[in-house]
């Protein structure tokens, strides 16, 4: 009798691991499937990034390339302005020049005026 009872325990016990075997299967099965399915999804999570990455990188070139280009227009103005300021140096100049040269001439026109003038009077006076 304890041989059959000690029979019908490991006959239960075989149960109990069998029944626990196949839901540990399961369980595992079921955990491969999630595993391939998060993989999955992370490859294609990997993809989306990837483009938008390309994406990204594409737009920053043109960008970069744009602000070479506003750079080297800015450049430009740059010189453009200091030959602008040089010529306008020049300019000044120039008028004072002017200035000097009406001056000198109003001074002429009084001296000749007054010589003019002191030469009738000489006349006026032989």
């Amino acid at each position: 009798m304890l041989l059959w009872q000690l029979m019908e325990k490991t006959k239960g016990i075989e149960e109990e691991l069998r029944a626990t075997k196949e839901e540990k299967t399961r369980e595992g099965k079921q955990f491969s499937s999630e595993i391939a399915r998060i993989s999955a999804q992370l490859q294609q999570e990997t993809r989306r990034f990837e483009k938008e990455l390309s994406s990204a990188e594409g737009w920053l070139k043109e960008k970069d390339a744009k602000l070479k280009e506003a750079e080297k227009a800015q450049e430009g103005l740059r010189s453009e302005m200091e030959r602008m300021r040089e010529v306008c140096g020049k300019v000044e100049q120039l008028e004072k020049l002017v200035e000097n040269k009406d001056k000198c001439i109003q001074r002429s026109d009084t001296i000749i005026e007054r010589l003019m003038s002191e030469n009738a009077s000489l006349k006026g006076e032989k």
